[in-house]
């Protein structure tokens, strides 16, 4: 199963991925991620901001804490599953965090899961934000990843909008897309996107998206690859 984060036009960046070793920044730029997260997470429960280390990760707490205050009801890492026609499924992370979900009823179908960073349910919409801390963030909250967990979340909370967002930590800046409803052409689309990435296999799948959205320069198809 492709999680939501991995969803992409071309399943055979899921092969390369396992097969390349984090190299030092990035296994740095991943433990910044995870040390931000719980920092949030600790944030938003207790109300109270903690000490984190390295000094940058600190400085995107006090960043997200000084320009946001969090909703009534807001959720910290919630892990939703998305079955094949489009309905929530309550799933588990297991083991934590290692980024493999299984339904909680072995009877359910999955077509991909994930974890949202935030979640928080107003009026008749879900918003569904993900925390992106990386220095080459998607510059649009519509991502397959956020369209995933958003049409999830939305099944989950029963409600007939949702609302996709990113916040950019480096800047301090979130973007969010409209309220989408459920019901529309737009939303149907996102559907479709989400349901033939989910069941994509491993084979290069060569296209515009090498040059866009694809950070696997081994592959043979992509443009730092080529003579």
């Amino acid at each position: 199963m492709r999680t939501a984060s991995k969803l992409s036009p071309c399943g055979h960046q899921d092969v390369l991925s396992a097969k390349r070793e984090r190299t030092p920044s990035q296994a740095r730029a991943a433990k910044l991620g995870h040390v931000l997260h719980a920092g949030v997470r600790a944030w938003i429960e207790t109300g109270e901001l903690i000490e984190l280390k390295p000094a940058q990760a600190a400085d995107w707490l006090y960043g997200l804490s000084s320009s946001w205050v969090p909703p009534p009801g807001v959720e910290c890492e919630v892990a939703l599953g998305l079955s094949p026609d489009c309905r929530y499924v309550p799933v588990v992370e297991d083991p934590p965090d290692s980024h493999v979900y299984k339904p909680v009823d072995p009877a359910h179908a999955l077509l991909t899961a994930g974890r949202a960073d935030l979640l928080w349910t107003q009026d008749d919409c879900v918003y569904v934000p993900d925390i992106k801390t990386g220095r080459f963030a998607p510059n649009t909250p519509i991502t397959p990843q956020t369209m995933a967990l958003g049409l999830a979340a939305a099944d989950r909370a029963g409600v007939g909008y949702m609302a996709l967002g990113i916040y950019l930590a480096r800047e301090v800046q979130w973007l969010w897309s409209d309220a989408i409803a459920l019901d529309s052409e737009e939303a149907s689309r996102m559907w479709d996107r989400v349901q033939f990435m989910a069941g994509l296999g491993p084979e290069p799948r060569p296209g515009p998206w090498c040059a866009t959205d694809c950070w696997e320069s081994s592959c043979e198809h992509h443009p730092k690859a080529q003579p």
